[in-house]
């Protein structure tokens, strides 16, 4: 794939969307407890139950790289899959996860508030609510978890991805300059 500079689209803000995925250079340093340890967080009398959370989900289902399309949501964290190191989470009604137990009559997301009062609110796909998604830690932070440290480990992930992607383009003769 060549890039033409002169070609340039002003109303792109990104010359070079990403192509990796932000999970490859995830730092595992980051974390104070290892996935098991932060499932034990949720078992209650012997029963696991969900760990509260925050993570950032595809509104349309499909990790598509459009920012617009996805949303820091409160989740509960199920499981976690140590082949693919993916942690499984469903998306909960803000506030309804708290101290490790869903209270009653507490509704999952049918959807999400647009930031203006104008806008109409976004359905979520009934995949989060119901059936849950597997995400990678990069995207999820729980809430029992310093949300600082959380924040440079995704600006340390994001950082080095730029970086790669870029030392990737110049050495594989990626981009041509129009003079």
């Amino acid at each position: 794939m060549r890039v033409d500079l002169t070609k340039a689209d002003p109303k792109n803000k990104r010359l070079y969307p990403p192509f990796l995925s932000l999970d490859i250079f995830d730092n595992t340093e980051y974390d104070c407890r290892n996935p098991q340890e932060w499932l034990n967080l949720g078992v209650v009398k012997g029963k696991q139950r969900p760990v509260p959370g925050k993570a950032l989900l595809s509104l349309t289902g499909k990790d598509v790289a459009d920012p617009d399309r996805f949303k820091w949501l409160d989740v509960g964290v199920l499981n976690y899959n140590p082949q693919t190191k993916l942690y499984f989470v469903r998306a909960v009604a803000p506030g309804g996860i708290q101290h490790n137990v869903i209270p009653k009559g507490t509704q999952l997301n049918a959807y999400i508030k647009r930031d203006d009062e104008k806008s109409k609110a976004i359905p979520l796909p009934p995949s989060l609510t119901t059936e849950g998604c597997w995400i990678p830690r990069v995207r999820l932070m729980f809430c029992a978890e310093d949300p600082v440290i959380f924040a440079d480990r995704v600006a340390h992930a994001y950082n080095l991805r730029l970086e790669t992607e870029a030392l990737l383009r110049y050495h594989l003769g990626e981009v041509k300059i129009a003079c």
